[in-house]
């Protein structure tokens, strides 16, 4: 199981991505599933420009905080 550890990540499974991307990144080691594509980042903006250029969303639970 691979496990991520950089302050950037980018999971997804086709285009919908299971983790929001945020400007301030997060420490958190995340283990991503066996379907999911994943990659680490070591900036905001290569972040972003992988989700941009693949054309990912998130859409997270709209009822939540």
């Amino acid at each position: 199981m691979k496990k991520l550890t950089k302050k950037y990540k980018v999971v997804h499974e086709g285009k919908q991505m299971v983790l929001p991307l945020r400007p301030e990144g997060d420490n958190a080691e995340v283990f991503p599933s066996v379907n999911a594509t994943a990659v680490e980042f070591d900036s905001y903006e290569e972040a972003l420009a992988y989700v941009e250029a693949n054309g990912l969303v998130f859409e997270g639970d709209q009822n939540m905080g």
